[in-house]
């Protein structure tokens, strides 16, 4: 469990470094401060979905209470997120279930595909603008009574 923690830790940090390692080589100094803070959040929240659908065991044993990410809404959440990671390319979905389920990084990805570091970065920079589009585009979930 240690180990699978700190692969968690190591794969969270990595992905931040590349994210933001993604705006400082393409952007430059033109790009706007909330559409990068946007295309982070939305990396983030798309590799914290993803751990949860069964690449890594669950470390919420110590806690059997319910939690927020145990919820109705949570579950539809992520279920309409893999069902709208199907509908990708399957070059853009490769790389977004090598990154985020498996825990390889953008190098690894591009030797297994055989292309560019740079190129793997524009691909799952264009899944995630299309994941970001197709949810949004979604009605929200409300309980009702």
């Amino acid at each position: 469990m240690r180990e699978q923690q700190s692969f968690r830790r190591r794969v969270r940090r990595d992905r931040v470094r590349s994210l933001l390692s993604e705006d400082s080589q393409g952007a430059g100094s033109t790009a706007d401060a909330l559409e990068s803070l946007i295309d982070l959040a939305t990396g983030l929240a798309v590799g914290f979905m993803l751990e949860g659908s069964g690449g890594f065991a669950d470390d919420s044993a110590a806690d059997p209470g319910p939690s927020a990410y145990s919820t109705l809404a949570w579950k539809e959440t992520v279920n309409l997120l893999l069902a709208e990671l199907e509908s990708l390319p399957d070059r853009e979905q490769t790389i977004i279930r090598q990154h985020y389920i498996v825990g390889l990084n953008f190098d690894q990805i591009a030797d297994g595909l055989q292309v560019s570091r740079g190129r793997v970065s524009q691909l799952h920079r264009s899944g995630l603008a299309r994941l970001r589009v197709r949810l949004g585009a979604t009605e929200p979930f409300f309980l009702t009574k």
